[in-house]
């Protein structure tokens, strides 16, 4: 609840525009996220782990955000699943990031039938998987 309200308050007039949630927004971010606010636990784990992906090694907070977000997506929650694949996907562990593909793309995300549908092509012998994986996202989103 938190974060939504966090999330959809208009910036302050003359305020610059900038994607950084800023230091009162971390902080107020962070509490929602220790009161098991699913959004904040998400949105924070995403800021902090846009920030470790460009490192080889994640740091001990990264590796905190992703048992979280690997316990909302056991819980079912397709956000944390999405970002866990997007993690994964972008330090190059595609084997990691498939299973998580999978989930989010059987849980009903396009987005995820089409990320895996990319994946399945580059890989030979798996053309079957993508075409399938393309047609069920166009068929999620008609």
């Amino acid at each position: 609840m938190l974060a939504q309200v966090l999330l959809r308050s208009p910036p302050p007039p003359n305020a610059p525009r900038t994607p950084s949630l800023g230091s009162l927004g971390l902080h107020l971010l962070s509490s929602a996220a220790s009161l098991n606010d699913t959004l904040a636990i998400i949105r924070l784990a995403s800021n902090v782990l846009k920030v470790s992906s460009s490192t080889p090694n994640m740091s001990l907070e990264g590796e905190a955000h992703m048992r979280n977000l690997r316990r909302l997506s056991n819980d079912g929650v397709v956000e944390a699943t999405i970002l866990l694949a997007q993690v994964y996907t972008q330090r190059g562990q595609i084997e990691a990031a498939i299973p998580f593909w999978e989930r989010a793309s059987e849980a009903g995300s396009g987005y995820a039938c089409s990320e895996l549908g990319k994946i399945y092509l580059q890989r030979p012998d798996h053309e079957h998987k993508a075409k399938s994986a393309f047609q069920k996202g166009v068929e999620l989103c008609t």
